[in-house]
């Protein structure tokens, strides 16, 4: 299924409803360039709605986490909604994605990534050292 964004504006916030598989190549990259456009035209309220997403793999927690630190980065905020337990479960390493929702982990860089979860999806916070 080939991976699909589309953005509308709701109070101030884009709302980017995605549908498909984000997995390493084509979900990811669509994924980074919709992140990136939005960056690019000034929009740092984002809510990816996941309700409709088949499939995450690893690259595409990746991709997510890479997402949510852009805008982080340009003083904006990322936030998940319906990620639904159909992607965790169709994705091989479902346990580290539940990991992230429910616990810190340190990045590369050694600061923490939480996810922590909520009823209509996941709010992704980073925190220092």
């Amino acid at each position: 299924m080939t991976m699909k964004a589309n953005s509308r504006q709701v109070n101030g916030v884009t709302v980017v409803d995605m549908s498909g598989r984000i997995t390493l190549g084509e979900g990811s990259v669509v994924l980074r360039d919709t992140i990136r456009d939005l960056l690019s035209k000034g929009q740092k309220k984002i809510l990816l709605n996941l309700g409709n997403v088949t499939y995450i793999d690893s690259s595409g927690i990746g991709e997510l986490v890479s997402a949510f630190t852009s805008v982080r980065n340009q003083g904006g905020e990322l936030k998940l909604l319906n990620l639904t337990k159909k992607s965790p479960r169709s994705a091989p390493d479902h346990e580290t994605l539940y990991g992230l929702r429910y616990q810190g982990r340190r990045d590369g860089s050694g600061r923490s990534i939480q996810i922590a979860a909520f009823s209509t999806g996941a709010f992704a916070t980073q925190g220092g050292r």
